[in-house]
């Protein structure tokens, strides 16, 4: 299963494929995931960050934060981190095999 996965990878490896996904990989990690927190930390007045960005936080911190976010910001949070949630793992772990390929 591993092999297969492999010499696909290694098949794909072209140095245009591994520069389009290095320039979305920093895109990504530079530009769209910080934009998306900036984005809703405006909209909730700067008072709190997205909960995906903190390391540790009790179930009671959660519950307030959210509760902090407004209707506004949750509308938000709901539409543009799942997206970002999404492309972002999809975006490295195609990098990364080409690069371990």
């Amino acid at each position: 299963m591993l092999n297969t996965i492999s010499r696909k990878f290694h098949a794909w490896t072209t140095g245009w494929r591994v520069m389009i996904l290095l320039v979305a990989f920093g895109l990504m990690m530079g530009y769209v995931m910080p934009l998306a927190g900036g984005i809703l930390a405006l909209a909730a007045n700067n008072s709190v960050t997205p909960l995906d960005l903190m390391f540790l936080y009790t179930p009671e911190q959660a519950f307030d934060m959210i509760e902090k976010y407004g209707e506004a910001s949750r509308s938000l949070y709901f539409r543009i981190e799942p997206t970002a949630d999404i492309l972002y793992p999809i975006t490295y772990t195609l990098f990364f095999g080409l690069i371990l390929s």
